[in-house]
């Protein structure tokens, strides 16, 4: 079993009615707990997605983007690779501030370490992503107005 706290940075733009695809990067740290086995790292991914005009999205690992470095636990140092997770898909709010999202559908991810370790995990992960005051989601780059 384990569990992860993610930490979004960057963010997501609907750029008008029915469908637009995106890439976006995340970087995260998660806390992984298995039995006498307790660790963090650092992990980032690339993803693209599309919204539909329904409010609904799905969201897609790219291929090969995604990898982390342990932080402290009995892996500190090592690197690892992930071969995929399963796309997510969700429902965004008619007012466009809270994306909820999951797994849909099983799959077995690899997880390849330096060490010369593979282990395949199944993971199901839920999200709740909410905009929050202060967000630069337009297109002026940040300035005040």
């Amino acid at each position: 079993m384990s569990t992860a706290r993610l930490e979004l940075l960057g963010g997501f733009a609907i750029s008008g009615a029915g469908s637009a695809a995106a890439p976006l990067r995340i970087s995260s740290k998660k806390a992984v707990a298995l039995v006498a086995y307790l660790a963090s790292d650092d992990f980032s991914f690339s993803f693209t997605y599309t919204v539909n005009g329904d409010g609904s999205r799905t969201s897609s690992m790219v291929a090969g983007s995604y990898s982390g470095t342990f932080t402290n636990g009995p892996r500190t140092g090592q690197t690892y690779f992930v071969d995929q997770i399963p796309p997510v898909t969700g429902i965004i709010s008619e007012d466009g501030q809270t994306l909820i999202a999951a797994h849909t559908i099983p799959v077995v991810e690899t997880n390849t370490y330096s060490n010369g370790d593979v282990w395949p995990a199944i993971c199901h992960r839920s999200r709740v992503f909410i905009k929050l005051r202060g967000g630069d989601d337009d297109d002026h780059g940040g300035d005040q107005h």
